[in-house]
């Protein structure tokens, strides 16, 4: 299984790399997220998947098979330091549900996955955990409550003014979408039971909910995922608006001098060619895992404008159908754009206009390379 490099986890920013253990020592042990010491003692990562095929076999229907699909992209994985107050000097990756799973968990971890009734709780938050694209501190809260899981707040560093402002754009976005469906009613009516759905959409056990997206042919099974998909992509939409100046930066430096190491005349005209070939790679892929989040991003809007100005919910209804792929997409493709923009700024100093010698390049170009090869991330 590949592994993006320690130092990478280490500087992940927190929407790549959860740190449990550092919050866990801040909090006595009845507090602490796992009930098992040592899975309090790690540090649980995303990155791209690097397989070649999507492992999806046993899903059915064709719906399960591109949603599994979809997820494959992203790997979910615990890192246990080899000694647990000092990471950075290595240690084991054990990728959730992958191949020695469950004997790498118990030789690591000390956890049998077979015994539910010791390590139910464990388990169960290890699978919250693998079920959300990336750890952004406003998804990961969310996908809790959703689970009904409540932890200590230092786990979930969410600012109340971010996760209101947050809020506010989703419910906004939503707000006309249900005034049309309700449109039929007198206003009053139809403004109560509008901001009846408003607030129901941060309640896991609502109906409200559930029946205005059953309404659109999701599958019964199917709709809390749908509706979170169709929550976490409006979260997306919000939070990419921060990573576009970053990526920005980034293709200005690949696109100049500086990206050309200061001692390139010294290398063999071999490593000549293969340095360059990656600085065009590393562009390409960049430039397309951000076109990838672009295109949801529009296929969201033009099915949103059509319902909300045109009254015509087939793009909408045909976009709820694919919301939980389109979600896991921009997941992956967060997850990339996140490893590869810490990767600049941890080699930039953020964003530092300098240049490089030829062994500083090549090491910052193997680091963005890995992450950009989630698999669909940074093809075109």
């Amino acid at each position: 299984m590949s592994t993006i490099p320690i130092e990478h986890i280490l500087h992940a920013s927190s929407a790549v790399a959860f740190r449990v253990l550092d919050i866990s020592r801040e909090l006595p042990p009845e507090s602490r997220l796992f009930k098992s010491n040592d899975l309090n003692n790690v540090i649980i990562f995303k990155q791209p998947s690097f397989a070649e095929k999507a492992a999806c076999a046993g899903k059915s229907p064709a719906v399960s098979l591109k949603r599994a699909a979809a997820k494959d992209a992203i790997q979910t994985a615990i890192f246990v330091p080899k000694v647990q107050d000092e990471p950075e000097l290595g240690g084991h990756a054990i990728f959730i549900g992958q191949p020695k799973y469950a004997e790498l968990m118990k030789h690591h971890c000390g956890i049998d996955i077979s015994d539910r009734e010791t390590h139910g709780h464990d388990l169960e938050m290890l699978r919250v955990l693998a079920n959300v694209p990336s750890f952004d501190p406003f998804l990961l809260k969310t996908s809790l409550q959703e689970n009904n899981i409540t932890v200590h707040d230092l786990y979930l560093d969410v600012h109340k003014d971010e996760e209101a402002e947050v809020r506010h754009v989703i419910e906004q976005r939503v707000r006309p979408i249900i005034a049309r469906a309700h449109a039929g009613l007198g206003g009053i009516e139809a403004e109560r039971k509008t901001q009846s759905f408003i607030e129901s959409i941060w309640d896991p056990n609502s109906s409200d909910a559930s029946a205005f997206i059953a309404a659109f042919r999701i599958e019964a099974e199917a709709i809390p995922e749908v509706f979170g998909a169709w929550k976490g992509i409006s979260y997306y939409q919000y939070q990419f608006q921060r990573i576009r100046s970053r990526v920005g930066e980034l293709l200005v430096f690949l696109q100049s001098d500086n990206s050309i190491p200061i001692d390139i005349r010294r290398m063999l005209a071999s490593e000549r060619e293969m340095l360059m070939m990656s600085r065009k790679d590393i562009g390409q892929k960049l430039r397309n895992a951000y076109k990838k989040t672009q295109e949801v991003f529009q296929d969201c809007n033009q099915s949103y404008e059509a319902m909300v100005s045109e009254g015509n919910p087939i793009p909408f209804r045909d976009f709820l159908q694919t919301a939980v792929e389109k979600y896991w997409t921009l997941g992956a493709c967060n997850c990339s754009l996140a490893l590869v923009t810490d990767v600049w700024a941890r080699f930039s100093h953020n964003g530092r206009s300098i240049r490089y010698e030829g062994d500083v390049i090549k090491e910052m170009f193997a680091g963005m390379r890995m992450a950009l090869s989630a698999k669909g991330v940074g093809s075109g």
